[in-house]
């Protein structure tokens, strides 16, 4: 997985990212690909609907590896469209498109 800055670090330290180079083709997969291969961060996840806000909760949590609440079944077949994420240190927060998704995407969606 590659995350490649494509804004400036903010004065909480964190940093906007693009995410490419993963091996997941949908949502779920996405998120599982994180909890094994990047076990140390925590943070959330969340699927931008087009047209609307997010698909589900509107964000699932997780922290060191594991789910802090359950993901929402429509996510999980989801094909990845596009990935941005923004965090620092161990934090990381990821906002997926899926495929259908013609949206742009601003990091303070995210709450960051």
């Amino acid at each position: 997985m590659k995350f490649t800055a494509i804004g400036r670090t903010m004065g909480d330290e964190t940093t906007p990212y693009a995410v490419s180079e993963y091996k997941a083709k949908t949502v779920g997969e996405f998120i599982n690909e994180v909890l094994r291969e990047r076990p140390h961060e925590w943070g959330y996840f969340a699927v931008k609907e087009p047209g609307k806000g997010y698909i589900g909760s509107p964000k699932i949590e997780y922290r060191y590896g594991k789910l802090l609440n359950e993901m929402p079944a429509e996510w999980q077949n989801l094909e990845i469209k596009h990935i941005e994420s923004c965090g620092g240190w161990t934090a990381m927060d990821y906002l997926i498109w899926d495929v259908n998704n013609p949206d742009s995407f601003s990091n303070k969606e995210l709450g960051v």
